[in-house]
């Protein structure tokens, strides 16, 4: 086949903000290989787009390889033990994100993608306590708006300053309990972070071991937290988005935010995968996805 004639396959991306190790901005896609697929040809050939028919090839063959690896490895859906599908559509639909804004009790404003309940509840402790890392790619695509979300908030509180520069900022997930480690072989934040291609500053450690939040009231939870975490390093003015998986009173944030800084550094905003409702809208501000 002539050069004239070549033809080369190109993803079109869409793209958003994220922070990497040296603290500059890095376009990365907000969503693993899902993109459209355009055929771009020579001059002599006018461009065609061919996403319909490339998309649809592409959920056949997707669709006949899961369900040649279901004879492998059994699987049941996270959301709702359909079988043969790690999520079913329905239940991939419950993730999509619909970003809100919260805050903690001391105040800090904290973006969460999912309300966590019903089947979002299940995907999410499928993933930290069933040992469901096949569901960190699908929880990443929800974390994404909330993590633009804070940074978002970010750069308008810079443009507030007067005067102030924008400067990096880095990305802090709250680190698992030993215990929890030991249990599950991994840190969910960590791994969904991965998963969503976003950088992790590994800043906190867990400094003593704290009891089960579960049945703690608001007040409970924020003494049980006290002096959980603390950074590993000294921070020196460096500022950070803290990264949690599911928001209920704000308590384990606020210590990740003391720990962060005691040790110099600045915590502007937090994001999470999901948080919790409340009977009262306490926390519960506003929708921000428009």
């Amino acid at each position: 086949m002539g050069a004239d004639r070549a033809r080369r396959l190109l993803p079109r991306r869409a793209t958003v903000g994220v922070i990497h190790r040296e603290g500059a901005k890095r376009l990365r896609p907000p969503h693993p290989p899902q993109a459209e697929w355009m055929i771009i040809e020579s001059r002599d050939n006018p461009s065609r787009v061919r996403s319909t028919a490339l998309r649809l090839a592409r959920t056949v063959v997707g669709d006949a390889l899961r369900d040649a690896w279901a004879l492998i490895m059994p699987v049941d859906c996270a959301g709702c033990d359909a079988l043969d599908r790690a999520l079913c559509i329905d239940c991939a639909g419950a993730l999509t994100a619909e970003t809100t804004l919260h805050s903690t009790p001391r105040h800090l404003p904290v973006f969460a993608a999912l309300r966590y309940e019903g089947t979002v509840r299940r995907i999410v402790l499928a993933f930290k306590n069933q040992q469901r890392t096949d569901l960190a790619r699908p929880l990443a695509r929800s974390l994404i708006p909330a993590l633009h979300a804070a940074l978002v908030h970010v750069r308008a509180q810079e443009e507030l300053a007067e005067g102030q520069a924008a400067t990096a900022v880095q990305i802090a997930a709250v680190p698992s309990s030993r215990s929890a480690f030991r249990s599950r072989g991994y840190h969910p934040v960590a791994v969904a972070l991965r998963a969503a291609g976003v950088y992790e500053s590994r800043v906190l450690r867990v400094a003593r071991a704290t009891g089960s939040q579960k049945t703690l009231s608001a007040t409970e939870r924020a003494r049980n937290a006290e002096g959980a975490f603390v950074a590993t390093r000294w921070l020196g003015g460096a500022r950070f988005i803290v990264v949690d998986d599911v928001l209920t009173t704000g308590a384990t944030i606020d210590e990740a935010t003391r720990a962060i800084a005691e040790a110099g550094g600045i915590v502007i905003a937090a994001a999470t995968i999901g948080f919790t409702p409340r009977r009262l809208p306490v926390r519960d501000f506003v929708s921000i996805e428009g």
